[in-house]
Formats: structure tokens, C-alpha cells, sequence
């Protein structure tokens, strides 16, 4: 991996409008950060708000370093800053998953790409306040209810709209079983790799229709 983006630079309108979940840190930021960069209106979702408007500061200073360099070799209209802002959401919550999806609806915006990033990764076992396995609820269930909720507003907002599970290829690992889908055995024989593959592999076969 080199140091410049490997993906084509092309002009989004500024009506265009994206929700990254994870969008402070990570591959997240960065798929955030040039979405912003190339026109487009980026909303980050994600738990802390501090860390939110942290990742978006550094994102406005790295967008007035290069915008003249985008306007000239990429022709890209340049702002004064980027348009991104945050929004709350906690993945290992329902409750708080609902609120962050009716808050976004209350907007009226239109929502044309849902980026489903945020997760987490060989976490030990640990039950959320719904009861699911977290890797299971973070990574895979809630991103699901967000989908099924937002899919009506995705539908009203145009032709071309997209939603993109971020997976890994660890669900080449792990098989679909629904009988041992959330875990209720020992904590101290949780299988962190196992369960973290199944819950990419259910971004990947078992999407919404």
C-alpha cells in the first residue's frame, strides 16, 4: 500500500449524501474524508462526539493543504471547508440505534450512500444490554436494523443509491449456523476469531431484501 489514494478521484455534488459508521478512525475516516474531499455531504456516526468533531477537524485541515492541488489535477470544486458532520450512534445499542435513525429521518434529508464500517474485532465475549453477542450486535445486527429502517428513505432519494458492508476475510473461516448464532456458552471457551468471522459472513450472505 502506497501513500496516494488507489480509487478514482471524481466530482460528487454537494447534494449528495453519505453515512459512514465509523467515520472518525480508521478506513472509515479516510472513505469519510475523500468522499467529503470529492463534493459530497458526509455525515460520521459514531459513538463519541468528541472523537467525531476531533476526526473532522483533522479532516478540514487536510482538505485545505491539498484542495488546490484537487482543483488543479483532479478539477474538483473547491469549498472553503468540507461538509461533514456527526451524528451520536452506539452500535451495541438498539435503543441507541433507533434514536440515531429517527434523528436522521426527522432531517428530511435524502440519504444516497450508507457506508456500514464501524466495528470490532476479536473482542472477548461479552453480552450487550439486548442480550446478543457484541461482535454479533455491533458488526452485523445493528447495521441490519439500520438498513431495514433507512431503505425507505434510500428508495425516495434517486436511482443511484448504494449501501457497503465493510467485511474482512475472515468470514472465509467460519460457516452460517443460526443454531449457535449468539453465543450462550462459557465465557472461557468464547472463540474470538469464530465469531468474528460469522459476523462478517453475515454481511456478506444475509443482506436485507
Amino acid at each position: 500500500m502506497g501513500a496516494r489514494p488507489s480509487f478514482p478521484i471524481v466530482p460528487l455534488p454537494r447534494d449528495r449524501t453519505v453515512i459512514v459508521t465509523g467515520g472518525n478512525t480508521g478506513l472509515g475516516y479516510e472513505i469519510a474524508k475523500w468522499l467529503a474531499m470529492m463534493g459530497a455531504t458526509v455525515i460520521i456516526a459514531c459513538r463519541s462526539e468528541q472523537r467525531a468533531l476531533q476526526a473532522i477537524e483533522r479532516m478540514q485541515e487536510e482538505y485545505s493543504l491539498i484542495k488546490e492541488k484537487l482543483s488543479s489535477t483532479h478539477e474538483l470544486k473547491t469549498y472553503d471547508n468540507l461538509a461533514v458532520s456527526q451524528m451520536q450512534l452506539d452500535l451495541s445499542s438498539f435503543k441507541s440505534t433507533l434514536e440515531f435513525v429517527e434523528e436522521f429521518k426527522k432531517s428530511g434529508r435524502n440519504l444516497h450512500v450508507l457506508v456500514c464500517n464501524a466495528g470490532i474485532g476479536m473482542a472477548p465475549y461479552e453480552k450487550t444490554e439486548d442480550g446478543f453477542e457484541k461482535m454479533l450486535q455491533v458488526n452485523y445486527l445493528s447495521h441490519f436494523l439500520i438498513v431495514a429502517k433507512l431503505l425507505p428513505v434510500m428508495r425516495k432519494s434517486g436511482t443511484d443509491c448504494r449501501i457497503l458492508f465493510m467485511s474482512s476475510d475472515a468470514h472465509r473461516s467460519c460457516s452460517f449456523d443460526l443454531d449457535t448464532m449468539n453465543y450462550e456458552g462459557n465465557a472461557s471457551k468464547f472463540g474470538r476469531l469464530d465469531y468474528y468471522g460469522r459476523s462478517k459472513l453475515y454481511q456478506v450472505n444475509w443482506l436485507p431484501g
